[in-house]
């Protein structure tokens, strides 16, 4: 009886490592530049990168795939840049990634950003009333509450006009003024 023979392919998958997002130190200024870097390594074929920002995706990004040094797999990266926005604050952003291998459950990494908003003018006046000394420190929270100390603390006898605090920002890290 004659051997049959057939020909057949066998498809190898390489499972993606967890993603890793890079590029975060926190905390942001409002307008400063943000780059963020998702990447993952050991795909076969590549792996796609996708971004989310509290659940919506974000389409302007960069992408690179580079084939690893054994030519058997591959690392991924993906950039997101942008300009830190006020609104920001608190947001989750996601980098997902999608590969065959991982039967619709994707991998995910994730960061929560907190952005600090300049505060572009606060003014307010103090009266004579010295509470404090020159040497004391005290600490504030927020605009408002450094113009109620300064209205309690100043040394003078006349009225002072604070026009702009430049770096005074709204969060919950308290400022130390001495």
């Amino acid at each position: 009886m004659p051997v049959k023979t057939s020909k057949a392919f066998l498809t190898v998958l390489g499972v993606p490592e967890k993603p890793q997002i890079s590029g975060f130190t926190s905390p942001v200024m409002e307008g400063e530049r943000m780059q963020l870097t998702c990447k993952t390594s050991g795909s076969k074929p590549a792996a796609d990168i996708r971004w989310f920002k509290n659940d919506k995706e974000i389409k302007d990004v960069k992408y690179l795939k580079e084939e690893d040094a054994n030519r058997r797999t591959f690392t991924v990266s993906s950039t997101l840049d942008f300009r830190a926005d006020r609104s920001d604050d608190g947001a989750v952003v996601r980098c997902r990634v999608d590969h065959e291998s991982l039967n619709s459950t994707p991998q995910i990494a994730m960061q929560v950003l907190e952005i600090h908003s300049i505060r572009s003018h606060t003014s307010c006046s103090v009266h004579a009333g010295a509470l404090l000394r020159s040497w004391d420190s005290i600490m504030v929270t927020s605009a408002d509450e450094l113009c109620t100390h300064l209205q309690l603390a100043t040394l003078a006898k006349q009225e002072i006009e604070i026009q702009k605090f430049v770096g005074l920002f709204q969060s919950t890290s308290p400022v130390y003024l001495s």
